[in-house]
């Protein structure tokens, strides 16, 4: 049955490398030519041009278990057979033979334009395994090498080993191989940095080794850092095939490009007794322009704080790589390094928030050397309830010390200390206020009397942040008649966190604003403040549930405001205002004879206690809004008795009498008129 098709989709599809190349033209089954197992193709490309020429080339695709690869893993020409007269290589390729019987497929391809069939004999493949050997450490007191001037160096040796695995070779495999070395180290054969060795490997041999001499150059020598030594590549070494034995090839399919090898090589003075020892020695805290150890700061204040410490090394080996790790508290961050005359130290923040930081210190630090550290640290985060600020210091090396790492850690502290300004102070709105008599009963809420506001504030000028306040803020609420003065109708704040006790006190009849709608209300309202008797006070006390005070003075009975204002920081206020209305129709005396005022006081009660803090001695805790209320000069004239204006009366005219009469005394009224004097000018003349 041809309807049938099991080869009916194209696997991949492989494109020759050049147009015109007639790539194809030939197609063989080459055999597994790299001995991996999967059978490979070879594909004849025979016009195919290379410098100007039409020599053609064959291509070795390698098979796999997904199919043939689609690049070549080969491509073979004329040129690489040391064939420069063949043209149309490729033409025709025969199925893979053993020809030589050594175990890998050979092939037969022909050039017909030349005339020429071509034997192709494919190579052994060999997987190769290089490793280096170098000792972790040398002794460096004890010079191993004897130099040709007679001398002992020291030295070491680097051992190049490698192994090999591959069916039908049959002679030595050579590997050639690239060492390099350090600026401290060089090559004992050559005096160099680097050297290209071979290795021979028998077939029948499992494993060889070739040893190279490294010497130290003691000029260079630093016992901080490891020597390096690099296997910077090796492959085999190529040698001439010939009828009897052809020269075998890496599997580079299996493994790959070779890779440089690097080892370290630390040189130390064997010393039993010998150990590093860094010591952190006396750190403090320092401000700007005091160099002596400051035992507190005041939280807030714009001033820098410095930590200073010293690094010493008194080990009887070299601390390498040595550094200072400086471990901060919530709050304290580093800002920067301050430069110290003769010091080499180089200060970084160690992490995001900058509360850790780490010093590297010289990278040699020889017994009895030391360095000196200072940097800036950040205060401004601490809380201010944080009494002390406590840094740890922690000094260690790259080798470690041997049982002394008591003194590589230490401490600093200072006390913190919050001081704050608090003060009171306040304003009036209007600060004077002219009284009319208005009218005696109100008929509407702006009728009741004239807007009055008092505004009260409570600064913190600093340095520090100030606990939370409560402050008692008194104003004269009725007369002791038990009548309305200040009508109370409003309580702002500056902050939501500033929290009043106002109950009862925001206008307590349950007013309107402008008008009331039914004024018998008002009346009725009226009326109840003006039938006040000595048992309303004990309901005003009732009204505020004892919880906001009330007392009576000479002339007026007072309530207070009670608030609790939220932690201020320096140079931060919080701002209450009271506003009222004067209530005039309760007023005695609407039109004084001379100016009245009407206060209202805030005293800051008490300041939330605070572990380190303290007021500052030129707070200020009282603060007393005043409105100066003048009388009506025209109102005050009209309500003078009788008796006055007869007693002005009389005296006015005895005023002018006696006038009159000094004035005769004195011969005013003897002088001689202008036009008299005109005459007796020109009678004289």
């Amino acid at each position: 049955n041809y309807s049938t098709t099991h080869l009916n989709v194209p696997d991949r599809v492989i494109e020759g490398q050049q147009p015109g190349g007639h790539f194809g033209s030939a197609i063989a089954a080459a055999g597994d030519v790299d001995n991996d197992g999967y059978q490979d193709i070879a594909v004849g490309a025979p016009y195919e041009t290379e410098d100007g020429t039409r020599r053609g080339a064959v291509y070795i695709f390698s098979g796999s278990a997904t199919g043939v690869e689609s690049i070549a893993m080969q491509r073979i020409s004329p040129l690489d057979l040391n064939l420069r007269d063949t043209i149309s290589f490729g033409s025709v390729i025969a199925k893979s033979w053993d020809i030589d019987r050594n175990s890998y497929p050979d092939l037969l391809v022909s050039a017909v334009d030349s005339n020429q069939v071509i034997m192709m004999r494919a190579r052994p493949i060999v997987d190769i395994d290089v490793t280096m050997l170098v000792m972790d450490q040398i002794d460096m007191v004890r010079p191993s090498c004897l130099h040709a001037s007679g001398r002992h160096i020291t030295c070491f040796k680097v051992s190049v080993c490698g192994s090999f695995n591959g069916s039908e070779v049959r002679s030595a495999v050579e590997i050639e191989y690239e060492l390099e070395v350090d600026s401290m180290l060089k090559f004992d054969v050559n005096d160099l940095e680097q050297f290209i060795g071979v290795l021979t490997l028998a077939p029948k041999l499992n494993r060889a080794c070739k040893d190279n001499v490294v010497t130290v150059k003691s000029e260079s020598f630093n016992p901080c850092l490891p020597a390096a030594v690099r296997l910077v590549q090796y492959s085999l070494k190529d040698r001439a095939s010939n009828a009897e034995v052809l020269s075998p090839v890496i599997n580079r399919r299996r493994q790959g490009a070779t890779k440089s090898i690097e080892e370290q090589v630390l040189l130390i003075r064997n010393c039993p007794s010998c150990s590093p020892d860094l010591g952190v020695v006396s750190p403090k805290f320092t401000v700007q322009g005091d160099e002596t150890a400051a035992t507190q700061v005041v939280h807030g204040r714009n001033q820098q704080v410095f930590l200073e410490f010293v690094v010493n090394s008194h080990g009887t080996a070299t601390a390498c790589s040595s550094m200072a790790k400086i471990s901060l508290p919530p709050g304290v961050t580093f800002q920067q390094q301050i430069p110290v005359p003769g010091s080499t130290t180089v200060c970084v923040p160690s992490n995001n928030d900058a509360t850790e930081a780490q010093c590297n210190l010289p990278s040699l630090m020889a017994q009895g050397s030391m360095d000196k550290v200072k940097v800036a640290l950040g205060i401004g985060g601490v809380p201010p309830d944080q009494a002390t600020i406590t840094v740890h210091v922690v000094a260690q090396s790259f080798n470690a010390e041997n049982g002394t790492m008591a003194d590589n850690k230490a401490s600093a502290t200072i006390a913190v200390f919050a001081s704050a300004t608090v003060q009171a102070s306040a304003t009036s709105r209007p600060r004077r206020l002219r009284l009319s008599s208005g009218n005696t009963e109100p008929k509407i809420y702006t009728q009741i009397g004239p807007p009055i506001t008092h505004e009260f504030k409570v600064l913190n000028k600093g340095p520090s942040q100030s606990p939370p306040a409560t402050v008692s803020i008194s104003f004269p609420m009725k007369t002791l008649e038990d009548s309305y003065l200040l009508y109370l109708t409003k309580v702002e704040a500056s902050s939501l966190h500033v929290a009043c006790n106002h109950t009862g006190l925001i206008n307590p009849l349950s007013l309107g604003d402008d008008t009331l709608g039914n004024r018998r209300n008002l009346s009725s309202a009226l009326h109840r403040v003006r039938g006040f008797s000595s048992t309303s006070r004990t309901s005003v006390r009732a009204m505020t549930a004892d919880e906001v005070p009330m007392k009576c003075g000479d002339q007026h009975c007072w309530v207070s405001v009670l608030c609790t204002t939220p932690r201020l920081e320096a140079n931060a206020s919080a701002t209450i205002a009271l506003s009222w209305r004067l209530w005039m129709s309760n007023i005695r005396d609407p039109q004084p004879s001379a100016p009245a005022n009407i206060s209202a006081v805030m005293d800051i009660l008490q300041v939330a206690r605070q572990e380190s803090f303290t007021l500052a001695s030129d707070s200020v805790f009282i603060a007393t809004a005043t409105t100066q209320m003048i009388g009506d000069q025209k109102q005050q004239l009209s309500k003078l008795p009788w008796w006055v204006w007869l007693v002005g009366f009389v005296a006015g005219g005895l005023l002018v009498a006696i006038l009159i009469l000094l004035l005769r005394k004195c011969h005013f009224f003897q002088r001689k008129t202008l036009a008299q004097r005109v005459e007796e000018s020109h009678t004289g003349n």
